[in-house]
Formats: C-alpha cells, structure tokens, sequence
C-alpha cells in the first residue's frame, strides 16, 4: 500500500470569520509636569502645616507641664485626737478647740483657723490659739508650729439652735509651710453630743 502525501488545507468560510478588537495599549495616567509641580507644592505646604499644629501643642503641654510646681514634701497638719469645749459663763455661746500637731519636717505658720459646719446651726465669732478656756485671747494668724509640736486653737461659736448636740464642727486650718499656703479640714467633732450645753435637757 502506498503512502500518499495527504495536504490539509483549511477552508473556513468567509461568514465564519471571527472579528475582534486590536488590543488596546495598557492605561495609564497621563500628568503634565506643571501639574506635577502644583501636587508637591501642595503636599509639602500641608506636611509643614501639620508639623507646626502638632509642635506647637507639644511646646503647650511642656509649658503647663514647667509651670506646674513640683513639690519636694507635703507638709500635714494634724489632729492629735483631743478636742476640748465650753461654755462661758451667763453666755449662750460655745467654745470647741481641737489640738493640732505639725507632722512636717519643717516649721508651718498658721495663718487662720475657720469653724466648718456642715449642717448649720452654729456661727463663728472669734478663733484664737493658746490654751483652751475663756483666757485664751491670742490670735491664730501668725502662730508658728515647729515640727512635731501641738497647739490647742479654739473656735467660738453662736449657737442659733435651743440644742446643738446633733450638728458637727470641723476645722478648717490655714497655714504656710516654705513660702507655700495650704489647708486641712480636721473633723474634730462627728457631732455635739457630748457636749454639755445649757439649752440641752
């Protein structure tokens, strides 16, 4: 048998004919070098804008952060725990003292002693600092407490209820301690019921 050259030839007809696009070159963006020029600017104005706002609130917070003291010791002023009152003689006022000590490591001048009630019924008149009783006249402000030592300061009040007994009196002490002014409110009585007063029956 013999073998022929066979030769294919493809005849496809002319409707069969499969048109398509050219492809198109890949996208691209096209910018013009002023334009370019224009979004530098812009980037490099808005990076120093930004710069400037954050250094100018870190220069604030280290400003506020200087300026606020540091304070080397804190100075307490204390009650010791004993209080002492009474009643003067054909008077319808009331002398309460507490006795206060200086828990710091240095001197404090005491600059004023106040009555605190929290409840009403009771006025200040006077406060001075000293003994507790009737003969104590000296006056608060500028009383000089060394470390560790106590002082009794007296608040005499005008009672504007018949019976005191359920109201307290707290101490509000002023003082300075190294050219700084502080202040403590000392609970020096919950309450006056142990307090003996002549409109209490």
């Amino acid at each position: 048998m013999t073998h022929e050259d066979v030769e294919f030839v493809e005849t496809t007809p002319a409707d069969d004919i499969i048109k398509a696009r050219s492809p198109r070159p890949p996208a691209g963006w096209t910018v013009r070098p002023w334009w370019l020029a224009v979004l530098l600017v812009a980037v490099l104005v808005a990076g120093i804008g930004i710069g400037y706002a954050v250094g100018r609130r870190a220069s604030k917070v280290a400003r506020t952060a200087a300026s606020v003291p540091i304070v080397a010791e804190v100075s307490v002023v204390n009650s010791t725990g004993n209080v002492c009152y009474g009643q003067p003689a054909s008077s319808t006022r009331l002398m309460l003292g507490v006795e206060i000590v200086n828990d710091a490591s240095r001197p404090i001048t005491i600059g004023d002693v106040h009555g605190v009630f929290p409840r009403g019924g009771l006025r200040e008149v006077s406060a001075t600092s000293g003994e507790c009783d009737e003969t104590s006249v000296r006056p608060v402000a500028g009383s000089v407490l060394r470390p560790r030592t106590t002082e009794w300061v007296t608040v005499t009040v005008a009672v504007l209820k018949r019976c005191p007994r359920p109201l307290p009196a707290q101490f509000q002490v002023d003082y300075a301690i190294g050219g700084a002014s502080d202040s403590v409110t000392l609970r020096a009585f919950a309450d006056l019921g142990g307090v003996r007063y002549s409109g209490c029956r």
